[in-house]
């Protein structure tokens, strides 16, 4: 199809889009928003929904447009297709087998109700997978084919993808609660829908992340130690599973993490809300979420993005405009709602401003030219030890700033929603916050899918073939660095409403079983503190031992292959490059399950032994462990990367130089952390206080 052609039919849809995002904005004011006694609220959230949809929707149209036919291309997104299906119908077995099971447990003490609301968050997680997977694939293969275009027309290329995956989730996380709580009408039975999701997406993030490193360290023993092959030979049976891994599962576990926190904040804050004002609290949270959906989409469209020279700044460009229109809307909305209510309204705001704050918190340790880089890159000078320990130190002092405001943004919340006199009132402010906090998630998710796919295109292609079709491509090294900065300010996005989600699940939970406070000196409390603490270290212990199980696995899957048939280095027969994949999901899968019901059967000691306040207690030291641990590993691995550009840019001729191969193996060493032990960390916390929250009323039952 010619350019005319797209020009105009894309025209034609987008002003579809604008009509009915006029449509939905009018309906939710002037038919909702009057009435505010009414429960017809519920329609704003699902008119958020279908326009986030529609928006993903024609993204991905738009992508699929550009049509650059490239027969390599096409067949490289077919085998990708092929390892991503092997994953995820394992997948999708195991999470039918959880589902059936947990139906069967949990029918009698939790009800119809919410079992099928788990149900539902099941098949929602295993659709959103199977669906970002199709898009990314799909994204990236378009994105090689027309490297030879303007750079301005490769950024927007992958803008448009990151749209496409970023609003998808929050499309789908809304309807869905909606729906549910239009239809149950309690807050128990839609909890079941986290655990559901929760149940997911913790098997597939953690499996995708060892699958990853696993395929990385088997390749590093096959090409050393078995066969001398180079690093993208088609004789390599590892090469689908590690092109897979590095291309595909990074984008689906953040477009996962997305769909997770958002459903995390927004039930959590509406079964806050039902207790401290009844049905019209709990519709809050719905309406603020639906104008954070509608103020990123208006983002989205407004801002041109035909000739975006610089994505940091389009980034920042974005998040002020959404943040713009959040603001407004969330005072206008807050202030009609409930009288008096200023304090909910600057909650919700502060939130807002607090996200802004902590994606471009440990910005200097990202870019190569600023302190820490240059610091780590002298110590390398005096050998590894010493840019380790440099490095480590860096990870450590970045904790201080996210988690700072984190807690600013927790504390004033509480303080302007008038916590002090009505700690009730204040806690539903924190809950808002929280939601406010998720406002820009669409905005800042979008720009770490485009850090994604500028840092993953090159993996698509060399996945099956040895040399990189455009060798003299002159913006490669730009889109690069733009995709390592955009990223890395994204992930500390991301682990920042990982925590302030998990803490505002844990605020419902004690909200459902009426516990007003802790007291931290009680023996029991004191003793599930340390044990959640240390629960955090053995867990990610356990993901890397299962890391060097499935690597194991592999090199002896690889060693066979070779020795049965010695023409796959002749190039005279194809490897078997399912039956990798297939070992390396069955593997992961299997070790993820085993350590997660430890983990459950640690957790059920807790509850039944130590009693209602010391599983608070538990939840909240894996919480307090995983916060420190996550920003510190992420933001050591980000130093460790930028101290190795430092040094490429400013030193020529250093490939061999014994200083360039310590910060190399430097950068590595936290690589290898950060794929383990971040993923780990996060989803365990996540994983407790979800388990904490749909439980509550067994606890209450037995207890």
């Amino acid at each position: 199809m010619d350019s005319k052609k797209i020009k105009k039919r894309l025209f034609f849809y987008y002003s579809l889009l604008w009509l009915f995002l006029f449509a939905a904005l009018y309906l939710s004011y002037f038919v909702y928003f009057v009435d505010t006694t009414s429960t017809k609220s519920k329609w704003v959230g699902l008119f958020a929904g279908a326009v986030a949809l529609l928006l993903a929707s024609l993204k991905a149209f738009e992508i699929h447009l550009y049509d650059y036919k490239n027969r390599v291309l096409e067949e490289i997104r077919k085998y990708f297709l092929t390892g991503v299906k092997i994953f995820s119908f394992k997948l999708i077995k195991i999470s039918l087998f959880f589902a059936i099971l947990l139906s069967f447990l949990l029918y009698n003490s939790m009800g119809k109700a919410f079992v099928i609301s788990m149900v539902t968050g099941i098949v929602s997680s295993i659709f959103l997978i199977i669906i970002s997977d199709f898009i990314l694939s799909g994204a990236l293969v378009k994105f090689n084919s027309a490297l030879k275009e303007r750079i301005g027309f490769l950024n927007k290329l992958a803008l448009d993808s990151g749209i496409c995956i970023s609003i998808f989730p929050l499309g789908i996380a809304i309807v869905s609660v909606v729906v549910l709580f239009h239809n149950f009408k309690d807050y128990e039975h839609i909890n079941g829908f986290l655990l559901g999701s929760c149940i997911v997406i913790l098997l597939h993030n953690i499996s995708t992340s060892i699958s990853k490193r696993a395929s990385l360290q088997a390749f590093d023993v096959v090409s050393g130690h078995i066969a001398q092959i180079d690093e993208y030979d088609k004789c390599n049976p590892l090469l689908m599973l590690k092109g897979i891994s590095n291309s595909i599962f990074k984008s689906v576990n953040l477009s996962l993490e997305l769909f997770l926190c958002f459903c995390m904040a927004l039930i959590s804050s509406m079964t806050i809300g039902g207790n401290c004002l009844n049905l019209m609290g709990s519709f809050m949270p719905i309406i603020i979420a639906a104008g954070g959906i509608f103020a990123s989409i208006i983002a989205f469209l407004i801002v041109k993005v035909n000739k975006i020279k610089n994505p940091v700044k389009s980034l920042l460009t974005f998040s002020i405009v959404s943040f713009v229109f959040f603001s407004i809307a969330t005072f206008y909305v807050v202030n009609t709602w409930l009288e008096d209510s200023n304090g909910l309204a600057l909650s919700t705001i502060i939130g807002s401003f607090g996200a802004l704050a902590v994606c471009f918190s440990n910005s200097n340790y990202i870019f190569e030219r600023y302190k820490p880089a240059k610091n780590i890159s002298n110590a390398a000078i005096s050998g590894l030890n010493c840019a380790f320990l440099q490095t480590l130190r860096e990870g450590f002092m970045s904790v201080v700033v996210p988690l700072f405001i984190v807690a600013a943004s927790i504390s004033i919340s509480f303080l302007v929603s008038y916590g002090l006199e009505a700690p009730l009132y204040g806690l539903y402010g924190v809950s808002l916050s929280i939601v406010g906090f998720l406002s820009t998630v669409a905005v800042v998710a979008c720009a770490s899918f485009f850090g994604l796919e500028c840092l993953s295109y090159k993996n698509v292609f060399n996945s099956f073939e040895k040399k990189f079709p455009v060798e003299s491509f002159e913006d490669e090294t730009l889109l690069s660095k733009n995709g390592y900065y955009l990223i890395s300010l994204g992930k500390n996005f991301i682990y920042g409403i990982s925590i302030l989600a998990s803490i505002s699940v844990l605020i419902a939970y004690s909200m459902v079983v009426e516990l007003e406070q802790i007291d931290i000196l009680n023996p029991y409390v004191l003793t599930s503190i340390f044990i959640g603490i240390a629960l955090v270290f053995v867990y990610c212990s356990f993901i890397m031992s299962a890391n060097f199980g499935c690597a194991k696995r592999l090199v002896l899957e690889v060693k066979n292959q070779f020795r049965k048939f010695p023409q796959i280095l002749r190039f005279e027969l194809r490897p078997d490059y399912e039956k990798c994949v297939d070992i390396c999901a069955i593997n992961s899968y299997a070790r993820v399950i085993i350590y997660t019901i430890i983990t459950v059967l640690i957790f059920y000691f807790i509850a039944f032994k130590l009693k209602i306040e010391a599983l608070c207690g538990f939840v909240f030291g894996a919480i307090f462990a995983s916060s420190g641990l996550v920003f510190a590993i992420s933001t050591a691995k980000i130093s460790a990367y930028g101290a190795k550009k430092y040094f490429e840019s400013e030193y020529i001729n250093i490939q061999n130089s014994s200083e360039y191969i310590v910060i190399s193996n430097n950068n590595k060493l936290f690589e290898l952390m950060k794929d383990l032990i971040v993923p780990a960390s996060v989803m365990l916390i996540k994983f407790l206080a979800i388990l904490a929250l749909t439980l509550a009323p067994i606890f209450l039952q037995v207890l």
